[in-house]
């Protein structure tokens, strides 16, 4: 479990549903992104509080996986004012209210985190640290916050490890 969150067990299921739905639909991912990654995320982004609405008044992030309303136009394929279509395929269309429900947040955020990973920019790896990054923002802010999840992902990797309770994920 992620340290101080052990609610976060409770979407073990969800999450390795999502990855593996996304998956079998041709989202690429990158190979070292696993479950326990995709819970330190969480744990971040709203202490795996289903309805935690960002800290931030100028944020429309919400929900377990804080994804904004920007984020869901993109995840729908639709355009921006330019008219410019980010993603084209893989779609999955929600009411912003959704993303308030930890199903809808769980399969927002890991298509969004594959999302990110696509557009990788060549001044960084193509690993599931860049997917992070871009997550948050490709800068320094993006790196800062790509570090911290990385750093509850080790720290519950290592627990996992050293009290054997390492499931099949």
């Amino acid at each position: 479990e992620i340290e101080n969150y052990p609610d976060g067990n409770d979407y073990d299921d969800l999450i390795q549903f999502w990855l593996d739905y996304w998956k079998s639909q041709g989202v690429k991912f990158p190979d070292d992104l696993n479950p326990l990654m995709i819970k330190a995320l969480i744990s971040v982004e709203s202490g795996f509080d289903p309805k935690a609405k960002s800290k931030d008044p100028e944020s429309t992030a919400s929900g377990l996986m804080q994804v904004t309303d920007q984020s869901l136009r993109v995840l729908g394929g639709f355009p921006n004012k330019e008219k410019w279509i980010e993603m084209r395929e893989q779609l999955i269309h929600v009411q912003k209210s959704d993303k308030l429900d930890p199903v809808v947040s769980l399969a927002l955020g890991t298509r969004l985190l594959a999302h990110k990973f696509s557009q990788t920019p060549n001044k960084y790896s193509k690993n599931a640290r860049s997917a992070l990054i871009g997550y948050h923002q490709w800068n320094k802010k993006g790196e800062a916050y790509a570090d911290e999840v990385l750093s509850r992902y080790e720290k519950a990797r290592k627990k996992i490890c050293r009290y054997g309770k390492l499931s099949r994920r």
